[in-house]
């Protein structure tokens, strides 16, 4: 495994400072693989103002706004899983259901027994019903979670995101 390295502050002050557009955030957030960033940006700020969906009720339109930082978490979830739970459950509700799939697939990088103290997150989130895949994601949460020995964390989602 690779020897991750803490960000000192100023190394951090200093990469923030440098993220002035959008995508020089998703640029930054897209190529980080140092798991040990993912504290230090909470304590900056990030992870805390998810996109809302984009509405042009002129021409009828719904965009749904890719979030870097919820892919970040996504991939981070694998090597740094239950301090990316604690921050998404702390991440505000929004309609922008793309946030969502990401934050699902961070589930589904996390060991059962870490992802199953999100049970609340993801019960919420299969009552959205706004997405084409996230429903299946859950789904496979599901999978993930009864083969990890999370019987009743399963069952629960399961109920949710099948009920009428």
């Amino acid at each position: 495994m690779t020897s991750w390295k803490t960000p000192t502050d100023s190394e951090l002050d200093q990469a923030v400072s440098n993220l002035i557009r959008l995508e020089q955030k998703r640029y930054f957030l897209d190529r980080l693989k140092n798991p040990e960033w993912v504290v230090p940006l909470w304590k900056k700020g990030f992870f805390r103002n998810p996109p809302p969906a984009n509405r042009d009720e002129k021409k009828g339109v719904i965009t749904y706004v890719l979030w870097a930082e919820s892919r970040f978490l996504a991939r981070m979830a694998v090597l740094k899983p239950k301090e990316v739970a604690e921050i998404i459950k702390k991440i505000p509700d929004t309609d922008n259901y793309r946030i969502y799939e990401d934050l699902v697939d961070a589930v589904l990088n996390m060991p059962p027994d870490v992802a199953v103290s999100l049970i609340i997150e993801l019960q919420k989130w299969a009552n959205a019903k706004i997405s084409l895949l996230l429903p299946q994601k859950l789904g496979q949460t599901i999978v993930h979670m009864a083969k990890g020995r999370q019987a009743d964390a399963a069952l629960k989602l399961a109920k949710t995101l099948l009920s009428p």
